[in-house]
């Protein structure tokens, strides 16, 4: 008979943590755009976490774009951002390509959701392109981004619609292109 006290044997199974089934994924959670500041006061933290797609040369105000991701392309929570070949084009069949002349990095931002916030800013060159983005109903905005290192290339494409005077995102991916080996080779 055996005695219920007695241990016939004992198992101890460790568990491995566990592993993220897409690593290297930039997943584009979100989209926010802001026509000349609105709605904002103006911060030097936010000013220095936008990378500029062209010089303020014109006086015409800003369009400011910020992306948010899930990142598990990066081991670092705050990674530098360099950016190139961004367009932005709208229903209204108004492309806008600016000719990037340097390509410094940036800081990038967490957001309450912690996500990873990367932002551009556009200076509009004349009175055209202000009333092309305000007066369209959907914009469609693509370009290349590097997270921590130049040669860590992503491609983004987000395309918002207009209701009730916000934009929402009606769809949006990023892409690893392989051709891409450095976003500083890159050419608008």
């Amino acid at each position: 008979m055996l005695d219920p006290q007695i241990t016939l044997f004992s198992l101890e199974a460790t568990s491995k943590p566990t592993i993220n089934p897409r690593p290297n994924v930039l997943l584009l959670k979100s989209c926010n755009i802001y026509v000349f500041s609105s709605g904002r006061i103006y911060s030097d933290f936010e000013d220095m976490t936008f990378n500029e797609l062209n010089n303020n040369n014109f006086g015409y105000g800003s369009l400011d774009i910020e992306f948010a991701f899930i990142n598990n392309a990066t081991k670092k929570e705050y990674p530098d951002f360099y950016t190139k070949c961004f367009v932005i084009r709208t229903n209204k069949n108004e492309v806008i390509k600016p000719m990037k002349l340097s390509n410094k990095k940036n800081y990038s931002k967490i957001n309450k959701n912690g996500e990873l916030v990367i932002g551009i800013r556009y200076y509009f060159i004349n009175e055209t392109q202000i009333s092309a983005i305000t007066g369209s109903n959907s914009i469609l905005i693509e370009g290349f981004i590097a997270l921590e290192k130049p040669q860590n290339v992503f491609a983004v494409m987000c395309q918002l619609e207009k209701r009730n005077s916000k934009w929402k995102i009606t769809s949006a991916y990023t892409y690893k292109p392989k051709y891409a080996k450095n976003i500083k080779n890159l050419i608008d």
